[in-house]
C-alpha cells in the first residue's frame, strides 16, 4: 500500500458514512495514526490512535456568520 510505503501518519476522511470505518481501519493497517473525519459517522479505533471530528456544515454555519460581520 501506498500509505505505508511514504510512511503517512496522518489522513483526511471524507467519505460516505457507510464505508468510513472500512477506510479508517484499513488507514490504520497501513500506519496511520492521525486522522480528520468528514464523514458524518463515529469510528472506532485502537489505543494510539486519535480522531478529531469535524462536521462541515456548522463549519459553514460559522463562516456564514462571519462574512455577515464583514
Amino acid at each position: 500500500m501506498v500509505v505505508r510505503g511514504l510512511r503517512i501518519q496522518l489522513a483526511i476522511v471524507a467519505v460516505p458514512a457507510a464505508v468510513a470505518q472500512e477506510v479508517v481501519d484499513q488507514l490504520i493497517a497501513a500506519g496511520v495514526r492521525g486522522i480528520l473525519n468528514y464523514a458524518p459517522t463515529n469510528l472506532r479505533v485502537p489505543k494510539g490512535v486519535r480522531v478529531h471530528y469535524i462536521d462541515p456544515v456548522v463549519m459553514l454555519q460559522g463562516m456564514t456568520y462571519h462574512l455577515k460581520k464583514l
